[in-house]
């Protein structure tokens, strides 16, 4: 994953996966995108550096988990587009999360 100038790599991946919660996509394809984005780490990095920031994007995304569900319970049932939105952007952050644990309970 390229760096930004004085982005750090959480900060990135971050972006990324809060990119793709925004425009609706599957939580397949996070999980996918959240194994892709570890496994690089894992690859280019010492065992302890990759924990780290599995660890770091783990805290980030769960933060935006409950802030999306606290977000979610205040839309207006009425309104079922932003219903839709909200929940499709809740589901892609759960799969990113449940990925990354997965991911910190293997082994390195």
């Amino acid at each position: 994953m390229a760096r930004g100038p004085g982005k750090s790599p959480t900060a990135l991946a971050v972006e990324r996966l809060a990119k793709l919660a925004n425009a609706g996509t599957s939580p397949a394809r996070i999980h996918r995108d959240t194994c892709a984005i570890v496994g690089a780490w894992r690859a280019q990095q010492e065992p302890d550096i990759a924990r780290r920031w599995t660890g770091d994007l783990h805290a980030d995304i769960s933060t935006g988990l409950a802030s999306a569900e606290e977000a979610q319970d205040d839309i207006d049932a009425s309104d079922a587009g932003a219903v839709k939105q909200a929940r499709a952007i809740v589901d892609a952050l759960r799969a990113a999360r449940d990925s990354l644990e997965e991911e910190l309970a293997r082994p390195h």
